[in-house]
């Protein structure tokens, strides 16, 4: 449904009927995973050309089979998702690209970054206020949204403030969070 969807999207926006595709996957999808991906592209009347995992699609992306030199190399592919993080160990000899060894954590993404922040946050709200959000569903979606935000911010900030107006019982949060203290 995703594909027909992306398929969908993109006759719309070239004006044209879509029909090959090159689909990225996560590192760590096996054989049968990726042969699922396959056929769910080819039930979006898709020409599935090629299915990728997404370390080699972001090394060729960033043209590694196209440097200049043709000497053999190998190059560690580091892939932070929203929820994996995979290393890519990739080897070009010559002309030819091979994946040797794939690996990471299924558990560990972007998703966990702001879990931790927000976790940091309701500890500090509980030292300035006595009071903890945990239960207040709303409150909780309140900071993760701020928190989602600021992770952005720190990308090319050294700090950023974190401002929640009436985060709970009417009671506001503020901190700053330096780049360091966040990684």
């Amino acid at each position: 449904m995703i594909l027909t969807q992306i398929k969908k999207d993109a006759d719309n926006m070239l004006g044209q009927d879509t029909k090959d595709a090159v689909i990225t996957v996560p590192a760590y999808f096996n054989n049968m995973q990726r042969q699922a991906t396959r056929d769910a592209g080819e039930l979006a009347k898709l020409n599935v050309l090629r299915v990728l995992n997404e370390p080699t699609s972001a090394a060729l992306a960033y043209g590694i089979d196209q440097k200049d030199t043709k000497d053999d190399m190998n190059t560690l592919i580091i892939d932070l998702g929203g929820g994996t993080f995979d290393n890519t160990i990739l080897v070009r000899d010559g002309d030819f690209l091979e994946v040797k060894a794939t690996n990471g954590d299924t558990h560990l993404g972007g998703a966990d970054f702001d879990n931790n922040v927000v976790e940091f946050c309701r500890q500090q709200f509980i030292r300035d206020n006595d009071m903890d959000i945990i239960k207040d569903a709303k409150a909780m979606r309140k900071l993760k949204t701020q928190v989602e935000k600021i992770k952005c911010v720190l990308s090319t900030a050294n700090s950023a403030e974190i401002n929640v107006d009436a985060l709970h019982e009417g009671e506001d949060f503020s901190v700053v969070l330096s780049r360091q203290k966040f990684e």
